[in-house]
């Protein structure tokens, strides 16, 4: 993704040098990532007393070391797509 975004700014534009089948998997990232954190939204709203307090405890580590590197990859390829969509210049 970066290498492209490179070819990208030398060339100022982005239709022709960015290739379509990235620009398809942002647009997929960007949308399970958001599926995920609405689903953990709602699983945190709900009654977890059916959950055992060690896998709790598990589940809450696993997704504190993954959703801040799912956060900077989300807002990485939700720049990549805002610059598509919107054909401001990527500098």
């Amino acid at each position: 993704m970066c290498i492209q975004l490179f070819q990208v700014q030398a060339e100022e534009i982005f239709w022709g040098v960015y290739p379509v089948w990235l620009l398809a998997w942002n647009i997929l990232f960007l949308t399970i990532t958001l599926v995920m954190f609405i689903q953990d939204r709602r699983r945190q709203g709900k009654n977890q007393a059916d959950e055992d307090k060690e896998d709790s405890l598990l589940r809450r580590t696993a997704q504190l070391w993954v959703f801040p590197v799912l956060a900077i990859l989300f807002f990485m390829h939700g720049i990549v797509v805002f610059v598509s969509l919107s054909g401001v210049s990527f500098r």
